[in-house]
């Protein structure tokens, strides 16, 4: 039986949904968190300046959260070692593309909610 035969029976697609090309869990569940994580990784330490700060390991990149969407996913990923950054990865199945957006923390507030009796 081939990878994708085994990946089908594994993990049926849905009826109905017309969304042949959307991720599936499959045989391998983390190969999109490690794919997101992969990137985040490469962006940071192709882009941050060596003499201010170590490049970052593929251990020091957590994801925040992740869902499919459509054709594709997107994942909200954090590091341990750089503070008040995050990212959002998405990927687009039906064109084989990722995108990489960068979130940097400004402030931080608290709000109280206003309690009924």
């Amino acid at each position: 039986m081939s990878d994708l035969a085994a990946e089908a029976e594994i993990n049926p697609p849905s009826p109905g949904l017309g969304d042949e090309d959307a991720p599936r869990l499959g045989p391998d569940p983390d190969r999109y968190l490690n794919k997101a994580k992969e990137l985040v990784r490469d962006n940071y330490n192709d882009s941050h300046d060596p003499s201010r700060t170590p490049p970052i390991e593929l251990t020091q990149v957590y994801i925040v959260w992740f869902t499919k969407v459509f054709k594709g996913w997107k994942a909200i990923l954090a590091s341990s070692e750089i503070r008040n950054l995050m990212w959002q990865v998405s990927y687009n199945s039906g064109t084989d593309e990722y995108y990489i957006e960068i979130y940097r923390r400004i402030n931080s507030a608290k709000v109280k909610g206003a309690r009924r009796s």
